[in-house]
């Protein structure tokens, strides 16, 4: 309007100052109407020349956010270019609180325990965390892959379907109940609980959340074997013991030798019971961290020999040899009377399931910044498919044999919980050319 205006008042003056030197009219409207055509060139120029110039920073912006127009002139591009700038920076500073938000989303996403998956609504793979693509057994996200190509189970596929078919709610309307879920045994033998939400945004039309669930059903079947076992192994003597009992009240008392054969048997089966019951409340009080396991330098050399002497009445009984086969001088970070539990255990465990008159071997080495003391025999061994599961609670190889010598079934499992509690770990091996040989690693 500024450069109209001024253009006007310029022919205005140009007219009055041609008619009033004496031109005539008609010459002085031809040179008004001259003058009008080249100013009005320049002006459209001018025009043109900012236009343009507005139309180059709105590209840059584009390109680049930073970039900000800069109008000399006043007016109206002068308000235009103050306007692409405010909406330059207000577009930045939403561009970069989205960008936030979209960074703690994905950093959020990415630290879940819990695998989250997103598929498009012809079943492709959108969105997928890290969670997710290690429980899928995937490199990197199987972005745009079918997930039933991936998994190949019809009970994802018909929870996929119920997902599809339920009604869209709001996240604060959803219920336990309205998500349909279902679990899985993978190929790996890993079992995932599968839930499933309808979604309608950005691009996804299914949302799933994997949580692998293999430890706990692992703990809920040692919990159930747990209470069988614990059941099983007391039933026996607690049954003995009342039939005993029950002979002695039904005239068995009369006759002093069967009375003594009756009360020795009580006395054997409540001994059992009792020996069963502290190596639980042992293996309750590791487990709750009740067993006072200050960590400690202990000399692994001087904790062998006195193992070995607690365990000598047992082994001389039995006709058994006990070598030791020490470096002296070697020093673990553990406790002395834990140490001293596990040694005589693993011992007692050689003595009971080795025959009379063999040999048991028990010794230690550094290997590095760890101490290994071993255990070993010459008995029948252990095959390789009981040897990982020997130190579970009441696991036997040989249930019967075991009983009848007096084992509870938790002596090794003692040992391994006293031995992770000192942060090592204890395996066991077969010791050639016949037996086994348990390992213990613990740090120096």
């Amino acid at each position: 309007m500024f450069l109209l205006t001024s253009l006007a008042m310029a022919i205005g003056s140009t007219l009055a100052g041609a008619v009033a030197v004496g031109f005539e009219p008609a010459l002085a409207a031809l040179i008004g109407a001259g003058l009008a055509l080249l100013l009005g060139t320049i002006g459209a120029r001018l025009v043109t020349l900012q236009t343009e110039r507005l139309t180059t920073v709105a590209q840059a912006m584009a390109e680049n956010p930073g970039k900000r127009a800069s109008i000399a002139a006043a007016g109206e591009f002068q308000e235009l270019g103050d306007a692409l700038n405010r909406m330059a920076d207000k577009l930045d500073r939403t561009t970069s609180e989205l960008r936030g938000e979209r960074d703690r989303f994905g950093v959020v996403l990415e630290g879940m325990v819990e695998g989250v998956i997103g598929l498009t609504s012809d079943g492709r793979v959108a969105l997928c965390n890290r969670s997710a693509t290690a429980m899928l057994g995937e490199v990197k996200p199987p972005l745009q892959k079918r997930l039933l190509d991936l998994v190949r189970q019809p009970a994802l596929k018909d929870l996929l379907a119920r997902a599809q078919a339920a009604p869209r709610l709001r996240a604060d309307e959803v219920r336990d109940s309205d998500v349909p879920y279902v679990e899985l045994t993978m190929a790996s033998g890993a079992k995932l609980l599968w839930s499933a939400w309808p979604l309608d945004r950005a691009g996804i039309g299914v949302l799933l959340a994997v949580r692998d669930v293999t430890a706990l059903r692992r703990l809920e079947t040692v919990r159930r074997d747990f209470i069988s076992n614990v059941s099983h192994e007391l039933r026996t003597p607690v049954a003995i013991v009342y039939a005993s009992a029950e002979a002695l009240c039904d005239g068995g008392l009369e006759d002093p030798t069967v009375a003594r054969d009756f009360a020795q048997t009580i006395l054997r089966h409540a001994e059992r019971m009792s020996r069963i019951i502290s190596d639980l409340l042992d293996l309750s009080r590791i487990e709750a961290g009740a067993y006072d396991l200050s960590p400690s330098g202990v000399q692994v050399t001087e904790r062998i020999r006195h193992a070995m002497r607690l365990i000598e009445p047992t082994t001389t009984a039995r006709g058994q040899t006990v070598t030791a086969d020490v470096q002296d001088g070697l020093t673990v970070r553990g406790n002395p009377q834990a140490l001293d539990q596990v040694l005589v255990n693993l011992l007692e465990n050689a003595s009971k399931y080795t025959p009379q008159g063999s040999q048991i071997q028990v010794g230690c080495k550094r290997l590095g910044d760890r101490v290994e003391l071993w255990v070993a025999d010459n008995g029948p061994g252990i095959a390789a498919q009981h040897r990982e599961r020997i130190f579970e609670r009441f696991y036997r190889v040989d249930a019967g044999r075991s009983r009848d010598l007096g084992g509870t079934g938790l002596g090794l499992a003692i040992v391994r919980h006293l031995v992770e509690a000192m942060g090592g770990t204890v395996t066991c091996d077969a010791n050639e050319p016949t037996g086994a040989r348990f390992r213990v690693f613990l740090q120096t």
